[in-house]
């Protein structure tokens, strides 16, 4: 948990010298508070789905974490989906299902 965090703190610090600063505002730290705790749980949650549950099962739904931040940028966000996305979508869906198969 800890080397993701500080693997992820620095790659965003390195992402964030090509764009331009956007300053906290009272407007956007609740969704930045949002983001850090929900990443944060979601980070221990799979940790622990990695320690105690089954692990095959782990890594292909967390593939799907591809599928559904997809879906919902459509949907909340109005993101087109290409046909590539669509079928990149089917391809993780499908290779997970095979691969639970064992």
């Amino acid at each position: 948990m800890f080397y993701f965090a500080l693997i992820s703190s620095v790659g965003g610090l390195l992402l964030m010298c090509f764009e331009r600063w956007h300053p906290v505002t009272l407007e956007n730290v609740s969704l930045l508070l949002g983001v850090g705790v929900t990443a944060t749980l979601a980070q221990l949650a799979m940790t622990r789905a990695y320690k105690v549950g089954r692990k095959l099962t782990a890594a292909n739904l967390s593939y799907l974490t591809v599928c559904v931040s997809c879906l919902l940028g459509a949907l909340v966000w109005g993101d087109i989906l290409t046909m590539d996305s669509l079928l990149a979508m089917g391809l993780i869906m499908i290779s997970g299902m095979l691969a639970g198969r064992r």
